[in-house]
């Protein structure tokens, strides 16, 4: 088991359980209404720049979870 050791890894544990429960509504008000998560890679579902909670819940990880989901 992965221990947290201050805050800002508290919070990226307590990310992951909350988005591996699939729940998206509950991982939404973890994110800044602007912030930004950037996929570097290139030509895979979710490349580029997700701006904001509907960029990167609605639009970014819902669909990818999906992908995910299905195998």
């Amino acid at each position: 088991m992965v221990k947290a050791t201050n805050k800002n890894e508290k919070f990226i544990l307590r990310f992951l359980k909350t988005l591996s429960t699939g729940n998206l509504e509950k991982v939404r008000p973890l994110f800044h209404e602007e912030a930004t998560w950037e996929v570097m890679s290139k030509g895979i579902p979710g490349e580029g720049t997700h701006v904001g909670r509907k960029g990167i819940i609605d639009d970014f990880l819902a669909p990818v979870r999906g992908l995910v989901e299905r195998g």
